[in-house]
């Protein structure tokens, strides 16, 4: 599968299959022991982003229904693949 690299604060809009998109941004390391990413959601004229947080030990993650492999994660950057 395709795998994506986020440098801190990039914004890449990423496909998850058929017509679903969504925009993600790497927000960094905010300890030693966590990352953050932040997603968009959009419909209309509506539309919110999550600020969400994980472990770094963490081996997948899930985004809008999306399984995503965790295949490294640094202070700088962030390489995540689709599952």
């Amino acid at each position: 599968m395709a795998q994506h690299t986020f440098l801190v604060g990039e914004k890449k809009k990423i496909s998850l299959g058929g017509l679903r998109f969504t925009t993600v941004v790497y927000c960094g390391m905010p300890s030693a022991n966590s990352f953050s990413i932040m997603y968009k959601e959009k419909h209309v004229y509506q539309g919110y982003a999550m600020n969400l947080f994980y472990p770094t030990n963490i081996e997948r993650i899930s985004i809008k229904n999306t399984q995503f492999q965790v295949i490294s994660v640094t202070s700088k950057e962030l390489v995540l693949e689709i599952y």
